[in-house]
């Protein structure tokens, strides 16, 4: 498709991504809604802090986020952040070698609880004048999960602009009307998505989660969507999950 709701779509780029969540040993930034974050893209790193999601009827977010480029000195940024949050259980001084940012991290206390690798098929969202204010991304996610990728694909739509709701909102509802009978909203971001399979997994083994190719199964999928309801996980960009990937 090259349009969706009267918005010209770009040609596809795609792109390989793995990240990497971390938090304190007592869960600390979870508690807090906080998720801190390193983004792996080719040999290059970002590490990003996002605040708690406020969301509205139709799936939009508003987040804080700080993404930076990794460094010395974005490390250094990110950490007076969580301080002026009030979070100060840090080791500062292991910053002094900040070239490997698991290891740096791991050295300030942190924990990794969660690491994927995302297979991300891009569209820029375009108006008038070719302004672009939303992007489209169909991920394939591969979730590491005890020494396991379970695969779960997804629709994601997100401004990129002060008026990109508007486009939000039409595609979200012509990616509907045009393919509902085979996706379901999915108002949860990934690190809550791969703790929901991490503990499924745990709790049902791997057979009645995935089927071929590790993908989850539709009946999973259910699942973790009780399972996320239940424990009423805060809601994130507005996404979709694609019910067609399963055995």
């Amino acid at each position: 498709m090259d349009s969706a709701a009267g918005y010209r779509l770009s040609h596809p780029e795609t792109l390989h991504i793995h990240d990497t969540h971390y938090d304190l040993p007592d869960s600390t930034l979870e508690s807090l809604q906080i998720a801190l974050r390193t983004r792996r893209r080719g040999t290059a790193y970002r590490i990003t802090l996002k605040g708690s999601a406020q969301s509205n009827d139709w799936g939009a977010v508003t987040r804080s986020e700080l993404d930076l480029p990794w460094s010395h000195e974005a490390v250094e940024t990110i950490t007076d952040e969580l301080i002026h949050s009030g979070i100060n259980a840090f080791s500062v001084a292991s910053l002094a070698d900040a070239q490997d940012p698991v290891a740096t991290l791991r050295n300030m206390g942190l924990v990794v609880i969660q690491e994927r690798e995302t297979a991300r098929v891009i569209r820029s969202v375009s108006g008038e004048e070719n302004t672009v204010l939303a992007e489209l991304a169909v991920d394939c996610v591969a979730y590491h999960v005890q020494d396991l990728s379970i695969r779960l694909c997804e629709v994601e739509v997100e401004s990129k602009s002060d008026s990109g709701l508007a486009a939000v909102s039409a595609v979200t509802g012509a990616l509907f009307n045009q393919y509902g009978s085979v996706l379901r909203l999915w108002p949860y971001g990934k690190l809550a998505t791969g703790k929901a399979i991490e503990a499924l997994l745990r709790r049902d083994g791997m057979s009645s989660i995935a089927g071929d190719g590790g993908f989850v199964s539709i009946d999973a999928v259910d699942r973790l969507e009780a399972f996320l309801q239940k424990a009423d996980q805060p809601v994130t960009t507005t996404r979709f999950v694609d019910a067609r990937r399963a055995p």
